[in-house]
């Protein structure tokens, strides 16, 4: 039994961690038989530089899309093998410029013939399979860099949360939730005028009484979020006194309001 397969998307991250530890194994053991001591990690990097000759730790970071420091320890560790050199930038001693030695295009020119029989290999398992798997790869990257998996799993859960939320109207017994929740952001981002307090303080006779409506978002029985209809005149109202407490916050609850009091604002007539 392969449990990591059986796992499916969700070991996606294993799986191809599994994948390659075993391509690094067979590789490394390709070169050990070539009478080559070389970790097949290092292979990019050296590439890389055999090519450009000499480049800044920053730019390899950014050829090769990795962090920095990945790229300053990849390049420590072909400095201790001595295939590159390190010299400081003549005015800022902290950019390290990154050059390949003889020794390491002596070790390249060794690798190049066995780079190509590897691709060519790679290129037959992947024909065999009847799949473009690098192909694949690269829209799956293209998609990630659109919108990573953190963002699109949030997004998953604030959508489970928002289909939970519940719009209903003004009652009594909700008449300090509309206080409450403007006071929340009105004392952290401005201060609360006269105005403010009249009509949040009596919301039923500023708002309701005077042809206005006042709704709530409710999620797991609690009052998360406000929003009104000020009528003007027959045909206008203003929206406002629209709050989300910050807890609930950034899950679509301030939308969903306010997309309902459009749908009511035509009911009402509003043009």
């Amino acid at each position: 039994m392969d449990f990591i397969r059986e796992l499916g998307e969700l070991a996606l991250g294993s799986r191809l961690k599994r994948l390659l530890e075993s391509l690094r194994k067979d590789v490394k053991q390709i070169y050990k038989d070539h009478g080559i001591d070389f970790e097949p990690f290092l292979m990019p990097t050296v590439n890389l530089l055999s090519r450009k000759k000499s480049m800044y730790i920053t730019q390899v970071s950014e050829y090769l899309c990795i962090s920095q420091p990945a790229a300053t320890q990849f390049c420590n560790s072909l400095f201790k093998r001595g295939l590159l050199t390190f010299s400081s930038h003549s005015v800022d001693q902290r950019k390290k410029e990154v050059q390949i030695t003889e020794k390491g295009l002596d070790l390249v020119q060794r690798l190049k013939p066995i780079w190509e029989e590897i691709t060519s290999s790679i290129q037959d398992i992947i024909q065999s399979s009847n799949h473009d798997l690098l192909l694949a790869i690269e829209n799956f990257e293209n998609q990630l860099h659109m919108e990573d998996l953190n963002h699109r799993v949030k997004e998953k859960f604030n959508k489970k949360k928002l289909s939970h939320v519940e719009i209903i109207e003004y009652k009594n017994e909700f008449k300090k939730n509309i206080k409450s929740l403007n006071y929340e952001w009105l004392t952290k981002y401005f201060e609360i005028e006269d105005h403010d307090k009249i009509s949040l303080s009596n919301p039923k006779k500023e708002i309701i009484d005077k042809g206005g409506k006042i709704f709530y978002a409710k999620c797991q029985n609690i009052i998360v979020g406000t929003i009104s209809l000020i009528k003007i005149d027959n045909t206008a109202y203003e929206i406002a006194k629209m709050a989300v407490t910050e807890k609930f916050q950034k899950l679509g609850i301030g939308k969903k309001l306010l997309e309902h009091s459009l749908y009511e604002a035509r009911k009402l007539g509003v043009k």
